[in-house]
């Protein structure tokens, strides 16, 4: 007699290789979907904070400039995108629905030596 195909044990014993495989790999992939989305979040605030930083040290020596940045530490994203320091179609990843030009960057003198050294943060506020 001739056989053709598979016997049922043998499809069973595939389909549980398979089960186990599946079992191993769907957590590995939604983990490392999970911190992609962290990354990308960083990466999008951190874009956002050169441009500032860039923007600030492009004008620093201009005095009316440094003297708004004294009196009121923070950078409309929007001068950002009008300076052309970032593009118009910038989006949050974490809240696409997010106007980001209404957003700003908070500016923290970090030195103690009368110099100015800022931290830039992305914030939606300016308080």
């Amino acid at each position: 007699m001739k056989k053709n195909g598979f016997t049922l044990v043998e499809l069973l014993a595939v389909i549980a290789i398979l089960a186990i495989i599946l079992l191993i790999a769907i957590p590995q992939v939604t983990s490392t979907m999970q911190k992609s989305s962290v990354e990308e979040e960083k990466a999008f605030k951190k874009d956002i904070e050169l441009a500032a930083q860039t923007y600030v040290e492009e004008n620093w020596t201009k005095q009316e400039f440094k003297t708004q940045i004294v009196i009121n530490p923070c950078i409309p994203v929007q001068d950002l995108i009008n300076n052309g320091y970032l593009s118009t179609i910038i989006k949050n990843p974490e809240n696409p629905d997010e106007n980001v030009a209404e957003q700003f960057v908070k500016l923290t003198n970090q030195s103690t030596d009368g110099n100015y050294r800022f931290k830039y943060e992305y914030t939606n506020s300016c308080s």
